[in-house]
């Protein structure tokens, strides 16, 4: 059996994913600065190296000490990787295990890109840059899951020709539950009239959701009758749960905090409409979860969303950063309910036609299988 590394913290639900999908097909070794990769499904062997600072809840300084550490973590991965020896590996993030796994020298390389690290950090931070373009250049498969992430890997001087594209999604548990619709709904006190708007991303600055809290206040002036539920966490829940003291007091809003990725659909199919606020996305998981679950997505207009949604078709589009703008599309579909309908049909025919895991999975796999026999017959492994 072939033997691969995955590179990577092992804590977040694409981790999961892919370990899961391909663990019957490798052995597969999850090398990791995290103290609880709660991500990494059984059967997968979970190789824990030494991280030499001490994690942080701190949001800005955990980032800040794994940059400082990256000399030392690249060492210690590429020691991690004699010991192991795998046939391939994979590293995640461009920015930091990829950099650490294009350290290494070994190959089979391939990068898995994860959005902003090709995205946002090479213009934010421009001391990664250098580590960035390192890792897309050294890799031998890049692999993205939306053209914008494409695009900017090219733009970073990654070779197309080595740019593997598809969406990191399963949406087989993903379909509207009637039963779990009725059950949550009267778990609330809200009945099935009442219009359920739903957000999932994280509560950090690039996912904007304080331009839904903000618009909350509009919609709820005109109509009593919509919901929100905000799912997620993160540094601003605080300062969401403050402002919304309100209206949550009243059973409008519900924060229901960090939720189990298999409960997600669950809460998906007691809402009608999904809103994502964020101002960076590549292809957006949840986006795709909401719309295999008949929501009508209401976006912000960045090109990993409009990948995915035609305006006014499959969902709408909304100006980034525009509270009010928001509020006037969220208030059209929670009123014009034949509107509401034919854009909910459609985002879950989008999905049925353009979303196929099982055959994705098994592309890559063939990749990994073309990739190593390459190298088999070169012999190239850790110099």
């Amino acid at each position: 059996m072939v033997k691969l590394v995955y590179a990577h913290d092992g804590i977040s639900s694409y981790d999961e994913l892919f370990l899961k999908s391909l663990k019957d097909k490798y052995e597969i070794y999850v090398l990791t600065f995290h103290p609880s990769p709660n991500c990494v499904p059984k059967g997968v062997k979970i190789v824990k190296m030494r991280d030499f600072i001490p994690e942080t809840s701190l949001h800005p300084f955990e980032g800040m000490r794994k940059h400082l550490l990256t000399p030392l973590r690249a060492q210690t991965l590429k020691k991690s990787l004699e010991n192991v020896k795998p046939d391939v590996l994979i590293g995640c993030w461009a920015s930091t295990y990829g950099f650490y796994s294009a350290y290494s020298n070994f190959h089979p390389f391939i990068l898995f890109v994860w959005g902003s690290d090709v995205l946002v950090f090479p213009k934010k931070y421009f001391l990664l840059k250098p580590f960035i373009v390192y890792s897309l250049r050294r890799a031998d498969v890049v692999v993205v899951d939306s053209e914008i992430q494409r695009q900017a890997a090219i733009n970073l001087g990654c070779d197309p020709l080595k740019i593997v594209k598809f969406p990191w999604i399963n949406l087989s548990g993903f379909k509207r539950n009637e039963a779990q619709r009725r059950k949550i709904r009267r778990e609330y006190g809200w009945s099935d009239g009442d219009i359920v708007v739903i957000s999932l991303r994280y509560h950090r600055p690039i996912y904007g959701v304080e331009y839904l809290i903000d618009a909350i206040p509009r919609v709820l002036a005109k109509n009593k009758n919509v919901k929100f539920l905000i799912l997620g966490e993160g540094p601003l829940t605080a300062t969401f749960k403050t402002k919304m003291i309100h209206f949550a007091k009243s059973g409008h809003v519900r924060f229901l905090g960090a939720v189990p990725h298999s409960k997600v659909a669950d809460y998906l199919s007691a809402a009608d409409i999904y809103v994502s606020t964020s101002f960076s996305d590549g292809t957006s998981a949840s986006l795709l979860e909401a719309m295999a679950c008949s929501l009508a997505p209401v976006v912000t207009e960045i090109p990993g969303n409009a990948e995915w949604i035609e305006d006014e078709v499959n969902g709408l589009l909304v100006p980034v950063a525009d509270s009010e703008k928001l509020a006037d599309k969220i208030l059209l579909l929670a009123t014009d309910k034949e509107y509401r309908a034919r854009l909910q049909a459609n985002a879950n025919i989008t999905t049925k036609k353009r979303v196929n895991w099982a055959r994705n999975i098994e592309k890559f796999s063939e990749i990994v299988e073309e990739t190593l026999a390459i190298y088999k017959s070169s012999k190239y492994a850790i110099s």
